[in-house]
């Protein structure tokens, strides 16, 4: 995980946070599915960012796993990227702490559809259900939040 200032928030004007994200499917085997991810999460205006990547490794029935790594309809997001995102998020907001800066709030992957409207938003995971080995899926979203 790398957090990066990249200038002083001194106003309490509102930022947007700007997600981009890449899952590639790394080993498939019954039961067992490992997946390379890398998440960024950036301010607008240029205030901080956070990068975070590893792998994660799904385990379970074949069709539980073929779940997870399908898009969700209503954030048009794999599913996966939702529980990697509650996962990064306590490390995000420590990191935030730290560094005295702001962080982007809990549900940031789900709450683009209801609160911003489509002009502040990019289309994420558009018909993508999965990676094949060795192919990445790209995911970019932006969302609005009140500093």
């Amino acid at each position: 995980m790398l957090g990066t200032r990249l200038a002083e928030n001194t106003a309490s004007a509102p930022v947007r946070f700007d997600v981009s994200a890449k899952l590639e499917e790394k080993e498939r085997r019954s039961g067992k599915v490992v997946v390379a991810f890398g998440m960024s999460v950036r301010t607008k205006p240029n205030v901080v960012k956070y990068e975070v990547g590893g792998t994660a490794t799904l385990t379970g029935k074949d069709a539980l796993i073929e779940e997870m790594l399908k898009v969700d309809l209503k954030s048009n997001i794999p599913f996966v990227f939702h529980r990697l995102y509650q996962h990064v998020f306590t490390a995000i907001y420590s990191l935030a702490s730290l560094m005295d800066t702001t962080y982007p709030p809990p549900d940031l992957l789900l709450s683009a559809k209801q609160g911003a409207s489509s002009e502040d938003q990019t289309d994420i995971g558009k018909g993508v259900q999965k990676a094949p080995t060795g192919q990445m899926n790209q995911v970019t979203k932006r969302e609005e939040a009140v500093a």
